[in-house]
């Protein structure tokens, strides 16, 4: 089995990602299947867009925590990501992406890397999300929560 072949690797790292919109940032865990493929899901925490970095640390740090491993199939995933709009309060994923920046925190035991991305919109050949690599923030898992608000911030104006 695939899975079973893929377990004699080091697991995905925890990981979480924030949209920010208009008015408020989304911030949501990783979760990842038995294939290691990545879906959002809930536990999804919505804050203001003027939060405090301490909140937005603090946010951070639990969606990081939450991140589960081995969703048994694609059905469990689509659920996750049905409840994930719902609790974001957006109908669909072309209004969620439509003007928002998105980007990824990934832990891999002494760091969090912020990885920024470019909005390449809902359609056409460059739609999606593309991750800037060159232009990712690095700090330390000790770094505390007002620090990694403040990277937040900084990683969401790397974004394009």
């Amino acid at each position: 089995m695939y899975s079973q072949f893929l377990s004699r690797f080091r697991k995905p790292p925890h990981a979480a990602g924030i949209y920010l919109t208009d008015s408020k940032f989304v911030i949501h865990s990783i979760h990842y299947t038995d294939r290691w493929i990545g879906v959002v899901g809930s536990p999804i925490h919505v804050l203001a867009s003027d939060s405090s970095t301490e909140a937005l640390g603090q946010s951070l740090r639990e969606m990081l925590a939450s991140t589960r491993y081995g969703l048994a199939d694609q059905e469990e995933a689509r659920e996750l990501r049905k409840v994930f709009l719902k609790e974001a309060g957006f109908k669909s994923w072309k209004a969620l992406q439509q003007d928002a920046r998105y980007c990824q925190i990934n832990e891999n035991g002494k760091h969090l890397q912020l990885i920024p991305s470019r909005n390449g919109g809902w359609s056409g050949p460059d739609r999606g999300f593309r991750w800037l690599e060159d232009a990712k923030v690095t700090v330390a898992v000790s770094v505390t929560d007002a620090g990694l608000g403040r990277a937040l911030l900084e990683t969401m104006q790397r974004c394009q």
